[in-house]
């Protein structure tokens, strides 16, 4: 590696490997077409510096900042298995920025440009979006280990758009390393109700929805108890009022089950008794029957009314009233998700 006349660093192949560097000023520099691999940066103000085609592969950045930094058009800057630790930018253009498999923590970003980025099953720790960040068109998924994301809005708002997608959590290695140490799971809520508001502040109600969502699921990992089962039944049955869809389809299999147990504990349709058991099950009617069976199911479930078919004896009379009360209480639940849903 050799520096130029103007302190631009000039590598060998274009790679740098296994350097360090320490408290130096990196003014008005041009980083262009270098891959720096397995390099050290300590205690270095980057200001105004411009890069073009840079990589950082398994790289270390401690107590440095960025100012006035950014990415020349048409380039890329990619960072791989890198540590970014205790970071500051401010004022930067770090537009189409690839952060993959990195670990950022107590990193913070002032009034930067991050549209089109690409952070990707990295893992984030004590990280602040400060202001007027962008992040229109960023994607953020696969995030892992940690999830600890903040936004302080002193002056103005982060900028996000309906591109902006912000994926679910990889639960399979925090379950794996951080079991029973619930923080961790708080910090991924918290990270989510944060995007969540800020998707709000910019009248993007659909994905305020998606982050509730997935901030919930990290909730439920908290929980113990009744406190616990409660989200469980709320997560299946409307997705933490969500998934309407799925408030509608949990009302289907209620109306099926209590179909086939009409079958065998008797509906009357005027003279006529559908009773079935193990050794008739088989017969030609029995099609018809459960058609008749779904469709008394049906209406018990909506509470219009039994019509010219009523429950015939005991158990099916408390198979009809069950399924009454999971009827009122399924068509509020499914209601209400709907209506949620469509005025936000």
């Amino acid at each position: 590696m050799k520096i130029g006349k103007k302190r631009v660093l000039i590598a060998e192949n274009g790679v740098i490997e296994l350097k360090e560097f320490k408290k130096e000023r990196k003014e008005n520099l041009d980083f262009t077409g270098i891959k720096y691999r397995r390099c050290t940066f300590l205690n270095i103000d980057f200001k105004n510096v411009r890069f073009e085609n840079v990589i950082f592969e398994k790289c270390t950045f401690q107590f440095c900042t960025f100012t006035n930094c950014s990415i020349a058009s048409n380039s890329i800057l990619g960072i791989y298995n890198t540590e970014l630790i205790n970071l500051n930018f401010s004022n930067c253009n770090l537009k189409n920025i690839i952060i993959r498999k990195s670990y950022l923590k107590t990193i913070a970003f002032k009034d930067t440009f991050l549209g089109q980025c690409n952070l990707v099953k990295n893992s984030y720790e004590k990280v602040k979006f400060i202001d007027e960040c962008i992040l229109t068109n960023c994607l953020i998924k696969g995030t892992r280990k940690r999830f600890d994301i903040q936004f302080i809005n002193n002056r103005k708002n982060s900028r996000l758009n309906l591109a902006s997608y912000v994926g679910g959590f990889n639960y399979n290695i925090i379950d794996f390393f951080n079991k029973g140490r619930p923080e961790f799971y708080n910090e991924i809520s918290n990270s989510y109700l944060a995007f969540a508001n800020q998707y709000l502040k910019n009248d993007l109600g659909d994905k305020y929805g998606y982050c509730f969502y997935e901030s919930k699921k990290a909730d439920h990992k908290t929980l113990k108890g009744w406190r616990k089962l409660k989200s469980f039944a709320s997560y299946w049955v409307c997705g933490y009022g969500e998934k309407p869809f799925r408030a509608f389809s949990f009302s289907l299999i209620i109306v099926l089950i209590c179909s086939i147990l009409y079958l065998f504990g008797g509906v009357r349709i005027e003279d006529k008794v559908i009773q079935y058991n193990l050794n008739n099950v088989f017969s030609k009617s029995f099609l018809t029957d459960f058609l008749y069976c779904f469709h008394f199911s049906l209406v018990t479930f909506a509470t219009v009314g039994y019509g010219n078919i009523t429950p015939e004896g005991t158990i099916s009379i408390i198979i009809a009233n069950t399924e009454i009360m999971f009827g009122v209480l399924m068509i509020a639940i499914w209601t209400s998700t709907l209506v949620r849903k469509m005025t936000r």
